[in-house]
């Protein structure tokens, strides 16, 4: 399934005052993954282990260089920059407790991608979810 919207890192919710722009941000993109599930699954409520494949499509930051070689050098280092892509996979998979998975715990492989989207479209996630046939013992 695919989540439209800029993803947001895992981060946590520090006690003092108002929760944080980063905070606000991430439960604002798993509420757009929880709405994303439900309009295109429903509620399946999975129990068995499951792997996730994770695209993160971002933004390119600004500004950017007119010259062509100087824009792939500079999407070359800011892809190594933050936020890294084991907070977004983190962020990702709490949003799928009680709405898909009925613990985050099921999830026993998880590959993640980040990657800039070209310009004039819009951020989005890519989730590609297999469920594994139980084990017996």
């Amino acid at each position: 399934f695919v989540v439209l919207g800029e993803p947001a890192p895992w981060c946590v919710y520090t006690r003092r005052g108002s929760p944080s722009k980063g905070f606000v941000a991430l439960q604002a993109w798993q509420e757009q993954i929880r709405a994303a599930i439900i309009n295109k699954y429903g509620r399946p409520m999975l129990a068995g282990a499951v792997e996730l494949d994770l695209v993160f499509g971002r933004t390119l930051p600004k500004p950017w260089p007119k010259d062509i070689n100087a824009m792939h050098r500079r999407i070359a280092t800011a892809i190594v920059r933050k936020p890294d892509v084991t907070n977004l996979q983190k962020g990702f998979e709490d949003a799928l407790k009680g709405v898909l998975l009925v613990d985050d715990s099921q999830v026993v492989r998880i590959m993640g991608k980040k990657r800039f989207v070209t310009p004039g479209m819009a951020p989005l996630t890519y989730c590609k979810l297999t469920v594994l046939p139980e084990v017996l013992e």
